[in-house]
């Protein structure tokens, strides 16, 4: 109830009575269930909704087909007939369930597979098909282009450039397979060949001179020779070139039929005078050959001609061993000959001298001397301190032949050799008698040698008893070696025998056994 007065006449009163309706429940309704082919989709909404406060949120079920859940508009395309139910729940807590039926009509489902592309190609295009196919959502498309493509098929809605190998009318099948089931689809491509240009070979010709580029006309082709200037028609297969500057031309050849083409090129070269070119004197090394290269023309004539592979060619081959002179006439069409020359001087090999042979013990060195010339080279360089000296220190573990490669101040190179023999045997030795009586001389028996790695001995006297043996120890090194005596008592005078084992530096065995005597 309202009650109204007024100050100034508190005796005027009024009043309105209005009922006020409290509900604590929200409403939502949802459109009228649809109706939708199998494989369309449809939104599901939008909803009206009365006494409640926003936000709200949004909980379907089932989730299937829905584009999301928890949508207010969801997106449905179920395959088959389903009921939806929607909670809706607004910011006070007040919920609300509702129903959407979306009705699936099986009988009304279209889809059809279609390619669209031009129709003529030319070899070696790349041909861009367009899918304009009437699918439903996911939908998978199936490319088959032919062995003769590349690539050969493709899985996609958008296949990429296709190239087709060779000339002809290619099938190109699309399979189309969704909800509604499969179709296929045939589209059929012309590929052209490729018409061959044919601008002709380079020329070279004087001035005021003219010659017939290009090749014999075919019917339904077109031509077009770019720049135009200098030739008789630049529209047709075999036009003159009738004077002027070098020029380079481009003719274009198109089948008018397939509008495939091909351009080649051409090089007019115009000679206004000719200057024979025989190049610069030079020298070589006795042995060696040179290859002559002459220019300035189309024609070429050397004199003499003995020495060259070819004398009318510009680049002959010089095989000579004295010094020569060679003369070259030049000449292109009716241009005025003109004559060069060029001057080959021989110059001799140096005197390559690495030394006399030389045999060495294992484990020497032998110092090699060259002579001869400016520059050397000692090779294999194995074991040797300075491969690039003309003197270096050699130690090779085998005989070796050494090659001297000498070059002198004109760069004329020549070799030697030297054998460097290694001699095994005079690099152990091992005494026959020794005294081991105490003046300090002599006192023990001991290897001695050069290139030894390690060794192993054993002392037997003459009835076999051993009466001392060492093993793993070096040459040179008398404390290694026997003092006379056998369990720390000295031994008379006798024969024994000796075995001893060990390797050379080269890895090669060293197996020796002989007899020597003790004496006092």
């Amino acid at each position: 109830m309202l009650i109204i007065s007024n100050d100034q006449s508190p005796t005027c009163i009024d009043t309105i009575v209005k009922t006020v309706l409290v509900v604590d429940t929200m409403i939502v309704k949802y459109p009228n269930d649809p109706t939708i082919c199998l494989g369309d989709s449809i939104a599901l909404g939008p909803p009206s909704i009365v006494c409640g406060k926003a936000p709200f949120t949004y909980q379907w079920v089932p989730g299937t087909g829905l584009s999301y859940a928890t949508d207010s508009v969801p997106n449905a395309s179920p395959l088959t007939t389903t009921t939806y139910y929607v909670t809706i729940t607004d910011s006070a807590g007040l919920t609300f369930t509702d129903t959407v039926v979306v009705n699936v009509d099986t009988g009304c489902c279209v889809s059809w597979a279609m390619i669209t592309s031009d129709t003529n190609y030319c070899i070696g295009d790349s041909v861009y098909l367009t899918n304009n196919s009437v699918a439903k959502q996911g939908a998978t498309f199936s490319w088959n282009f032919g062995p003769n493509a590349s690539p050969q098929t493709f899985l996609g809605s958008t296949p990429p450039g296709v190239v087709f190998s060779g000339d002809g009318t290619f099938s190109i099948e699309l399979i189309l397979v969704d909800s509604c089931g499969s179709d296929t689809a045939l589209h059929d491509l012309n590929i052209y060949p490729t018409p061959l240009a044919e601008a002709g070979n380079d020329y070279t010709i004087c001035a005021n001179d003219s010659v017939q580029l290009g090749s014999s006309p075919i019917s339904f082709y077109s031509y077009l020779w770019n720049p135009g200037s200098g030739l008789t028609d630049s529209t047709i297969a075999n036009p003159w070139f009738d004077g002027g500057d070098t020029s380079t031309y481009v003719v274009s050849i198109t089948d008018n039929a397939s509008g495939c083409f091909d351009m080649d090129t051409v090089t007019i070269t115009v000679l206004t005078d000719i200057l024979a070119n025989a190049g610069p004197d030079t020298a070589i090394c006795i042995g060696e050959v040179l290859q002559l290269s002459a220019s300035g023309g189309t024609i070429y004539s050397w004199y003499p001609s003995q020495g060259l592979s070819d004398s009318t060619i510009s680049d002959p081959i010089a095989n000579i061993d004295t010094n020569s002179t060679y003369h070259v006439i030049v000449s292109a069409g009716s241009c005025l000959a003109d004559t060069d020359s060029i001057q080959i001087t021989v110059l001799p090999l140096p005197n390559a001298q690495a030394g006399g042979d030389a045999t060495i013990a294992l484990g020497e060195s032998f110092t090699l001397s060259g002579s001869g010339g400016t520059v050397y080279l000692w090779q294999p360089s194995t074991n040797l301190n300075c491969p690039n000296c003309q003197s270096t220190s050699a130690s090779p573990n085998h005989t070796t032949t050494y090659i001297l490669q000498v070059t002198d101040s004109n760069g004329c190179v020549t070799n030697d050799t030297i054998v460097i023999v290694v001699d095994r045997n005079a690099s152990l030795y091992v005494p026959d008698i020794f005294s081991p009586n105490g003046d300090g001389e002599n006192d023990y028996f001991y290897v001695q040698g050069k290139g030894i790695e390690i060794l192993n001995m054993a002392i037997y006297d003459r009835w076999g008893d051993k009466v001392f043996e060492n093993t793993g120890f070096t040459a040179n090194d008398k404390y290694q070696g026997w003092d006379g005596t056998y369990k720390g008592k000295p031994l008379n005078a006798a024969v024994f025998v000796y075995v001893i084992t060990g390797t050379f530096i080269d890895g090669s065995e060293i197996r020796e056994r002989g007899n020597f005597t003790l004496v006092k």
